[in-house]
């Protein structure tokens, strides 16, 4: 058996095949030696019996010519000489006939003998004929006579003769019979052996091929299961080899997974190391930015001259542009790790592009493009975040405002696209692009001919807003004109038509919605309490505050003293940042909760922190945080919260209020 597995498939295959080959071969070489020896016999018979057919027509020949001639010597009469004249004429004829049937010595012999003495009794039938003629009465009877000897010494010749070949006929008749009888048997057995061995080499041809080739399947899904391989009989066959295959593929997979293994690991690791990057690159820059920005507010909020307020604008401008390009990169960064969150709902595409377009318009108007924008109609809303869709077009209009020609024209329109999408079209007059740069447009970092001269920019504000649009179920597509302008489209879905003369809520009423119906609350003044450790954080919104009237500022720069002042000036509303010296800004929440429960009262808890990732602000958000503001703060959006806040307050049943302690004025707690 190992012997045949070590043999190939194709001389397994050609030795299933010989086998039953083999058998027909030999049967066929026995069939045609029986059918040889009897076509010999047969010859053998024929010629024996042409032999014994030609010696009795001779000796026909022989006696009639002597019948005759006896008939004519007794009555003279020339009729009776008919047989004798044809026998004559035949005989020479019908001898050597006979001699050419005589096949042996011994027959040779023998036919010789009997041509001499046919001929010698032609001869004494010739002289009684002749004597006949002549009227020699005693000639004739002594030639009667001696023709008679002859002819009774010529029948037993013949009768010699033909004895062997009758003898030689019957025995090669019974001899044919024989073969005839051995060929059939032959063939049948031929026939049946060659049947079975061609039944048993298809069998374990096939039963071996069938067996092996399954082995093999269920190692080949073992291997792409990662299991490990059922044993195979060792065999130097294509099947020895596709099993030695499957053994090194094995190896090598596991190689290979161990080495992919160890890749995620690192990958995981840098990952890891990314976000944690991300993470404190984000707040240790939006922690300065704070600084700036919010000082640049409060210059610009403050009594200035004209040249001062443009030089707070101006620190503004630049301070917001810094501020997006960290944004950006950090949802670049966050969109190929995929943790970027959305918030998607419905969107009025009108109101959205006015808000838009005004905050655009002062930026086209410094670079002399005109803004316009138009809508076919007023009731369209798409399937989208908000903010992320603002982001989007923001990202549009500026690229369009940076790359259009002076005096040209962007143009911002929007149209149902059937009856399931929404476009959102920017179109400028720049000097468009090609079908390459098209190509390029998209590629992070990649701003094509830009960086050789003066435009400002990373090249992320294309691909960005093409992520976020893909985030959002959207696509973006470009179609432009070489020095005619370019067009880019976003396509979201659409989710039905709005009321136009309806009002969104405000997201203040949420966060104020969190108030339990039975909380009381202080009526004069309004106490915030900000928990911050960084002291220009700090001042700005001690700045801030200070001269807002009925504003009272408690601020603590670790988690341990807010969480002790807390108690003590009982605020209406908390500003905590996360990283904080003593304790981690989830701990100093949860205790502020608990001390805010223990007080019949649910302060509202806002997050401000320069961590700006989705992680930190849907861990917050989860936890039961009003809302999470992400440094540097909008001052005016802080401001539109703390007026809400206080316009809630005004409206709380002033009767169940509680004794409210001794308030300081806004000051500093280490």
């Amino acid at each position: 058996m190992r012997w045949w597995r070590n043999r190939s498939i194709r001389v397994e295959g050609l030795l299933m095949l010989a086998a039953p080959i083999l058998a027909l071969v030999i049967v066929t070489g026995a069939s045609l030696a029986v059918q040889a020896q009897e076509r010999s016999g047969r010859q053998v018979a024929i010629a024996a019996r042409a032999l014994a057919d030609t010696s009795q027509v001779v000796l026909d020949d022989a006696a009639n010519a002597e019948t005759s001639m006896r008939g004519y010597a007794a009555s003279r009469d020339p009729q009776f000489l008919a047989p004798f004249t044809a026998a004559s004429r035949q005989v020479s004829a019908d001898v050597r006939s006979l001699i050419a049937a005589a096949s042996t010595d011994l027959e040779r012999s023998a036919v010789a003998e009997i041509a001499v003495a046919v001929q010698g009794e032609f001869t004494n039938l010739e002289r009684i004929h002749s004597s006949v003629l002549a009227e020699a009465g005693a000639a004739e009877l002594d030639a009667l006579e001696t023709g008679k000897v002859t002819m009774d010494q010529l029948r037993a010749q013949i009768s010699s003769l033909q004895m062997a070949p009758s003898r030689m006929v019957l025995e090669k008749r019974a001899e044919i019979t024989r073969l005839e009888n051995a060929a059939q048997a032959i063939e049948i057995i031929g026939v049946t052996l060659g049947a079975m061995a061609g039944l048993a080499g298809v069998a374990l041809f096939a039963g071996g091929v069938s067996r092996r080739v399954r082995l093999a399947a269920d190692n080949a899904e073992r291997l792409g299961q990662g299991e490990p391989l059922l044993p195979t009989p060792s065999s130097k066959d294509e099947f020895g080899n596709l099993s030695h295959s499957l053994i090194v593929a094995r190896r090598l997979l596991a190689t290979r997974l161990a080495e992919l293994s160890a890749a995620r690991d690192q990958a995981v690791v840098a990952t890891q190391a990314k976000n944690n990057f991300l993470s404190r690159t984000s707040h240790e820059l939006r922690t300065p930015l704070n600084a700036i920005l919010g000082f640049a507010q409060l210059l610009e909020m403050a009594e200035l001259a004209d040249d001062d307020r443009d030089s707070a604008a101006r620190i503004l401008d630049a301070g917001r542009h810094l501020l997006n390009l960290i944004n950006q990169l950090i949802d670049t960064a966050q969109i190929e790790t995929g943790q970027l969150r959305l918030s998607v709902d419905r969107v009025e595409i009108q109101t959205l592009v006015t808000d838009v377009v005004t905050l655009m318009s002062p930026l086209a108007a410094a670079s002399g493009i005109h803004l316009e924008h138009s809508a076919n109609t007023r009731t369209l809303a798409a399937l989208a975040d908000p903010q992320r869709l603002r982001q989007i077009l923001i990202n549009l209009l500026s690229n369009a405002v940076k790359y259009n020609r002076h005096g040209g024209t962007v143009r911002l329109s929007y149209r149902a696209c059937g009856p399931d999408d929404i476009e959102i079209s920017v179109a400028d007059t720049g000097l468009g692009l090609s079908a390459a740069e098209i190509e390029r447009v998209f590629v992070p970092f990649d701003r094509l001919d830009a960086d050789q001269g003066s435009i400002e920019g990373t090249g992320i504000g294309l691909p960005l807003a093409l992520s976020l649009s893909e985030a959002m179920h959207g696509r973006i597509k470009v179609t432009s004109t070489p020095g005619s302008g370019s067009t880019f489209t976003v396509i979201l879905p659409a989710a039905g038509r709005v009321d136009p003369d309806a009002r969104p809520s405000l997201t203040i009423e949420r966060l104020l919605g969190r108030q339990s119906p039975g909380s009381v609350a202080n009526t004069d003044p309004f106490v915030v309490l900000y928990i911050e450790d960084n002291a220009a954080n700090t001042r700005v919104l001690e700045l801030f505050f200070s001269g807002w009237p009925g504003i009272t500022l408690y601020t603590a720069a670790t988690g341990r003293a807010g969480i002790d002042l807390f108690s003590g000036c009982r605020p209406d509303l908390v500003l905590l940042d996360l990283h904080l010296p003593d304790l981690p800004g989830d701990e100093v929440y949860m205790r502020l909760r608990a001390e805010s429960e223990s007080l019949t009262m649910q302060t509202p808890i806002i997050v401000v922190s320069a961590d700006a990732t989705p992680a930190a602000i849907g861990r917050m958000l989860t936890r039961g945080v009003n809302d999470y503001l992400t440094k540097p703060i909008d001052l005016r959006h802080l401001q539109n919260i703390v007026e809400a806040l206080r316009r809630k307050k005004e409206r709380t049943d002033s009767a169940a209020a509680l004794h409210d302690p001794p308030r300081a004025p806004a000051k500093a707690v280490l």
